[in-house]
């Protein structure tokens, strides 16, 4: 990375990845994500990469990004003018939003964020597109720069490409692509200020010293699973999700198990399954989420997966009745038990329990490493991870004078099923018994017992 040849003349790059840069630059995926932390380098390995691009294809075109043009003027060119050398460039033209290098090669750049901007670039190809900040764009301006992927070479041949992406944690649809769903040739590389030996000694200490908590998670740790408003900020993908499966051991059949729903059509159905271990931990272990069905069709997927012995839970709304037919009046519960699944409240005969004792009882199992989530449950992570409080700003209980807390109506339905399940096994609530060892006295006593007690004996005594 340290020399390029342009016209028989040597030209020194004095550009030194640090180690995950230099990973960045090697991973093959088409779409590359490098960052997750202040000061990472990552604009410096976003400029240094789309330069390699460029040399590396004699006359290939790139696009270089960000939602506004004034940004990418004061932050990302100014990082492109320091790293770049003189002597590739063979000119500017400032007015067209284009630098030439000497071999051919075209770097365009612009904003994202405004039409003519986007207008400018629909009729555009390019070999690679560079995008700074992505969460500041959105996911239809990333889509449109996939489209534009089809740049020819001079010599008619088709460069490798690339979509090259760097920014800080924040929730959205980076967050979804590249970390959570791990998309096919999609990487995720992440870079911390520890990663970077540029910088001051005691530049992370610093920095530590005047962060709130959120903030050191999120700009200097680089978790992507923190930021402001959120509910669950103690879950923690390390601790509270797994990979193995827990129902491979002989053990397992005598856990409490049930399963949870929360009906939708417009909006997803879910339904999680969930069990109890003997130390009383709480495992959700599968989901069913899709929208658009009817219920005949949710309780068919449902009753196919795992079976149909399962207690059954659901959102105490359900047996509102609410729809009107041919049969009178019936809820979305009288449907359920019509397709085989019998339902039941969680809690209370009227099924009243307050939303936020709900949430305190998954906080606490959170807090206490009593709540784990398998990573087959995409959507049920995605929404603890993104549960939030609404930002009421003034809005306040005119009895008390205190801040309302109220969480946003949307994208809860899997987080509504665990509260369920919550609180249907609270913490405290006593574990399933241990299956007695069959080669113990225990077990033969109980099963001479159950013996005597059947048919044609007198029973025990």
């Amino acid at each position: 990375h340290n020399k390029k040849v342009v016209n028989t003349s040597e030209v020194v790059w004095n550009y030194k990845p640090h180690e995950r840069q230099l990973a960045a630059h090697v991973a093959s995926q088409r779409f590359k994500l490098y960052g997750g932390a202040v000061g990472g380098g990552k604009s410096v390995w976003l400029c240094a990469e789309s330069l390699l691009q460029l040399l590396k294809y004699p006359g290939n075109r790139g696009f270089l990004c960000r939602n506004t043009l004034v940004d990418l003027r004061l932050s990302t060119l100014v990082s492109w003018e320091k790293l770049v050398p003189k002597e590739l460039v063979l000119r500017h033209i400032a007015e067209d939003h284009v630098i030439v290098l000497r071999n051919g090669s075209e770097l365009v750049y612009g904003g994202l964020g405004g039409q003519e901007d986007i207008d400018r670039i629909k009729s555009r190809e390019f070999g690679f597109f560079a995008m700074d900040e992505a969460t500041e764009c959105s996911e239809e301006h990333f889509l449109m720069l996939c489209s534009r992927l089809r740049w020819r070479l001079p010599d008619g041949t088709y460069p490798k490409y690339y979509g090259l992406l760097a920014s800080n944690p924040e929730p959205g649809w980076v967050k979804e692509r590249f970390v959570d769903r791990k998309l096919k040739d999609h990487i995720f590389i992440p870079a911390l200020p520890k990663d970077n030996p540029n910088l001051p000694k005691d530049y992370d200490a610093k920095l530590r010293d005047i962060f709130p908590e959120e903030a050191c998670k999120r700009y200097l740790d680089g978790s992507w699973d923190v930021f402001e408003g959120q509910i669950y900020k103690e879950f923690s993908r390390a601790v509270h999700v797994y990979s193995e499966d827990i129902f491979d051991c002989a053990d397992s059949q005598y856990f409490d198990s049930f399963r949870v729903i929360d009906h939708g059509y417009r909006n997803p159905t879910c339904c999680l399954w969930v069990s109890i271990d003997f130390d009383g931990k709480m495992y959700v272990w599968d989901e069913h989420y899709a929208a658009g069905l009817l219920i005949k069709q949710h309780a068919g997927i449902i009753q196919r997966k795992h079976g149909e012995n399962f207690t059954t839970l659901c959102d105490p709304t359900m047996f509102s009745r609410t729809m009107q037919g041919y049969r009178g009046v019936w809820s979305p519960a009288d449907e359920y038990r019509d397709n085989g699944i019998v339902l039941i409240r969680p809690f209370g005969e009227e099924g009243k329990m307050s939303e936020l004792s709900g949430i305190n009882l998954v906080k606490q199992r959170l807090k206490t490493g009593t709540l784990f989530i398998h990573e087959r449950c995409l959507n049920t992570i995605a929404e603890i991870i993104k549960y939030r409080w609404k930002n009421i700003g003034a809005l306040k209980n005119t009895q008390s004078g205190d801040s309302l807390e109220v969480p946003v109506d949307r994208d809860n339905h899997a987080v509504d099923c665990l509260r369920y399940a919550t609180l249907w096994r609270p913490p405290n609530a006593s574990p399933p018994p241990k299956p007695i060892e069959r080669n113990s006295l225990h077990y033969a006593i109980m099963k001479h017992k159950k013996m005597i007690n059947g048919d044609f004996h007198a029973g025990w005594n």
